[in-house]
């Protein structure tokens, strides 16, 4: 009797699963259409706006602005200037009091007057309609004074006559709303028919833009108050050296500079022959030999980081245009690539290399000091160029 009864509870258990239940859509309620005058129409098109102030700060004087759609930027960003304006809704600024005339004359320019309202006369229609050209032409509403309460980005011109301009952000709730759609759209087409969910995950934020009463603030403001999450790039040290060797080729934190670990090892070997010497450099075969392989030897390790450098370009050609940018100083894109070299160039780097030498900076204990004064090297000169290919 037992066994009976636990078999009949695997039934109960199993025998009827959960079924998801499949979100159904509220029918739109329509509206009695409420009868525009053309003042007010005019009005609601003067200030109908792609980008405004209202979400940055509603209290505050409002500002607006209408992209003219022949001035779209050619740029690779997602922005209302680089879309097809045309097809971004406007919204309006001058608070809720403005969003039923606008919603109005919006469906109608759209074709959608009949989803949302009844009882709309023909001649409501027509007036409307000869009105589209205006709502496509630019326009701006408040610019001419920036209320305090809206913060400002001081920005660089480039220009010596006025070198700063002072920039007020403005943000578009209608890119908003088409960014939302859009994924409102994708999520639907990606639905899962086992669990009535969509396969497609995407990371929302929750910011409380417009308060309690967004509809005060904008017609889609809604839309703003769930900003999509992207994760950051991960930096790469060597992506940012590689683009330090291509614009500026810098080889040991200066554009040219004798290698630390070698040219130390040189200036602490001759300065320790002038303190014996009282204060003078000794000359002989040997120590000319010495002098020999010591410049030498800077002058592979100074090849060898130029090398080095070439190989982390090589690796990161795809994010460079060239292995090295044609406004960097030729004789360091010379040292880079080797295609580059004249005749010439041995000469030009061991003269380079020794005027560096020279002015190599090295410490002991708290006092600094140079390895010696200019043109005393010069006589090495040679000793660099045999080791140069």
């Amino acid at each position: 009797m037992s066994n009976i009864n636990a078999a009949t509870s695997v039934v109960k258990k199993i025998g009827n699963p959960k079924v998801s239940k499949e979100k159904v859509a509220k029918p739109i309620e329509k509206k009695v259409w409420a009868e525009l005058t053309l003042a007010a129409c005019l009005k609601s098109i003067k200030t109908a706006s792609h980008l405004s102030s209202r979400s940055v700060n509603s209290n505050a004087a409002a500002v607006g602005v209408r992209l003219d759609p022949s001035q779209r930027l050619p740029l690779p960003f997602v922005a209302v200037s680089t879309l097809d304006c045309t097809k971004v809704p406007v919204d309006y600024v001058l608070g809720a009091t403005d969003a039923g005339p606008l919603k109005q004359i919006a469906s109608v320019l759209n074709g959608s007057w009949d989803q949302f309202f009844t009882d709309v006369s023909p001649e409501q229609l027509s007036m409307i309609e000869g009105l589209r050209g205006l709502m496509s032409e630019p326009g701006c509403v408040g610019t001419g004074f920036i209320d305090p309460r809206l913060r400002q980005i001081i920005w660089p011109t480039g220009e010596e006559a006025s070198p700063w301009v002072a920039l007020t952000p403005l943000q578009s709730s209608g890119l908003s709303d088409v960014i939302r759609t859009r994924l409102t759209t994708e999520s639907a087409a990606s639905t899962d028919p086992k669990t009535g969910k969509s396969t497609i995950f995407r990371a929302n934020a929750i910011l409380g833009i417009g308060g309690s009463n967004p509809q005060n603030v904008g017609r889609y403001v809604r839309s703003m108050q769930r900003p999509l999450v992207f994760s950051g790039p991960t930096e790469s040290e060597e992506i940012r050296t590689a683009y330090r060797l291509h614009f500026k080729g810098h080889l040991g934190g200066l554009a040219f500079a004798a290698p630390k670990k070698e040219t130390t090892a040189f200036a602490l070997w001759r300065r320790a022959l002038q303190q014996s010497n009282g204060g003078s450099m000794p000359s002989g075969m040997d120590i000319r030999e010495a002098e020999r392989q010591h410049i030498q030897s800077i002058a592979v390790a100074s090849l060898n980081a130029a090398a080095g450098a070439r190989e982390i370009l090589d690796r990161n050609r795809e994010h460079l245009n060239g292995l090295t940018s044609p406004s960097m100083d030729p004789f360091l894109r010379a040292l880079i690539d080797p295609e580059r070299r004249d005749r010439s160039f041995k000469k030009v780097f061991a003269r380079k290399l020794i005027n560096s030498i020279e002015r190599f900076k090295y410490r002991i204990g708290k006092d600094d000091y140079v390895v010696c004064g200019d043109g005393e090297l010069a006589a090495l000169i040679s000793y660099a160029e045999e080791v140069c290919p």
